[in-house]
């Protein structure tokens, strides 16, 4: 039995799209949000570390299987912890931000995905952590 993991409805029926953590352990999907033909997510992968994952929509809607894809961290020894998704485009071109934690000495900041490549660093607000 799977512990708390993706699923989604068409209105009528409901499925799992993939057990990221496979097993009896969970993997906490939250802070959906919709980007560039795909759905972002934070959850737990199978290192124990919260970081942003995406299924592709067209997919999902084609009733192929969902494979997430894990988007590069932030390079933190723990894991990014990513948290608090949403799409803004204020900043200049459209983009994912969040909460996330940096390498070790720069914290939890905010950061954006803008579709390539890795998380990117906005600014440290508090550029020490101590």
């Amino acid at each position: 039995m799977a512990g708390e993991e993706p699923w989604m409805s068409d209105g009528k029926t409901a499925r799992q799209l993939q057990d990221l953590a496979p097993g009896q352990a969970s993997s906490n999907p939250t802070n959906f949000v919709g980007f560039d033909d795909k759905v972002f997510m934070s959850a737990v992968d199978t290192n124990g570390d919260r970081e942003l994952h995406w299924y592709n929509i067209q997919d999902i809607r084609n009733g192929l299987p969902a494979n997430a894809t894990r988007v590069p961290g932030t390079g933190n020894s723990l894991g990014s912890r990513v948290d608090h998704l949403c799409v803004y485009a204020g900043l200049g071109p459209e983009a994912i931000y969040m909460g996330a934690d940096g390498p070790d000495e720069v914290g939890n900041e905010l950061y954006r995905y803008n579709g390539t490549g890795g998380l990117e660093l906005v600014y440290d607000l508090r550029p020490s952590r101590f």
